[in-house]
C-alpha cells in the first residue's frame, strides 16, 4: 500500500514540472530578458590588418651589384723595320713604312684590345731611332700618351738566296721579329715574342717585304694572345 502511494505521488511530481516548462512566459518577465548581441561583420580590410601583423616579418636580401668593370687597358707599339741596311719607322726615317707594327696593331684591334695610335702621339720632332730602341724612353712616351703597355722591338729582312726559276731572276729574304710586352707602370717585361718567315721575289725590296708581312702576321696574333691574357679578369 504504501509502495504504490509513493508511485502515485511521483507521477504527479513528474507531470506538474512538464506543465511548468510548457507554459507561457508572461510578458513582464520576457522584456525584461536582453536578446542576444548579433555579431558585428568583420571588414576584409580589418583581417588583412590582423593577418599583417600576427605574421613574422621576412628579411629580403638585397640583391648582389653587378661587379665594377676594371680599366681599359691600352697599348702602344713601337716597332722599327730594317730591309738590309735601311730603316723604316714613320717619320724618323727617309721613307715611312710600318707593314709589321701595322700588322700587330690590326691584331690586337682585333683581340678587342685598346691600341694608341703612334702617329698622334707627341713625340720629338728631331727623333732617332735610338730612341724608338729605348725601353726607358718609350715607356716615358707611353705614360705621356696614357698606354699601359708598351709593345717594343724590331723586325729585321735579309737576302737569304738568289737564283733562277722558269727564266726568271728569285730572290729570297728572310724575316726575323722579336717583340716584348713591356707594363708602364713598372718597366716589368711580360712577354717576350719571336716570329720568323722566308719568302720570295724577283727583287730584293719585294721579297723583304712579303717576308716582313708574313712574320708580322705571326707574331701578331702572338702578342695578341699573350696581350689578351695580362688584360683577362
Amino acid at each position: 500500500m504504501n509502495a504504490l502511494f509513493a508511485l502515485m505521488l511521483t507521477g504527479l511530481m513528474l507531470f506538474s514540472t512538464v506543465g511548468l516548462l510548457n507554459a507561457p512566459v508572461p510578458p513582464e518577465i520576457a522584456e525584461s530578458v536582453e536578446p542576444a548581441a548579433a555579431e558585428t561583420p568583420v571588414s576584409e580590410a580589418t583581417l588583412q590588418a590582423v593577418a599583417e601583423e600576427t605574421m613574422p616579418s621576412v628579411e629580403v636580401a638585397p640583391e648582389p651589384q653587378a661587379a665594377m668593370p676594371s680599366a681599359t687597358q691600352t697599348f702602344a707599339v713601337f716597332l722599327p723595320e730594317r730591309i738590309e741596311r735601311v730603316w723604316f719607322w714613320y717619320a724618323y726615317t727617309e721613307e715611312i713604312q710600318h707593314i709589321v707594327q701595322s700588322a700587330v696593331e690590326k691584331a690586337l684591334l682585333n683581340a678587342g684590345l685598346q691600341v694608341v695610335d703612334v702617329s698622334s702621339m707627341t713625340l720629338p720632332e728631331q727623333g732617332d731611332l735610338n730612341q724608338v730602341m729605348s725601353p726607358q724612353q718609350v715607356v716615358r712616351w707611353g705614360a705621356a700618351a696614357g698606354a699601359s703597355y708598351i709593345i717594343m722591338g724590331t723586325a729585321t729582312a735579309d737576302p737569304q738566296s738568289e737564283g733562277t726559276a722558269y727564266g726568271q731572276r728569285v730572290v729570297r729574304a728572310t724575316a726575323n721579329i722579336s717583340a716584348r710586352i713591356i707594363r708602364v707602370s713598372d718597366s716589368r717585361i711580360m712577354s717576350v715574342q719571336d716570329a720568323t718567315a722566308l719568302m720570295g721575289g724577283q727583287a730584293l725590296p719585294a721579297a723583304s717585304r712579303e717576308a716582313l708581312k708574313k712574320a708580322g702576321e705571326d707574331i701578331g696574333r702572338k702578342l695578341a694572345r699573350a696581350a689578351k691574357s695580362l688584360t683577362a679578369p
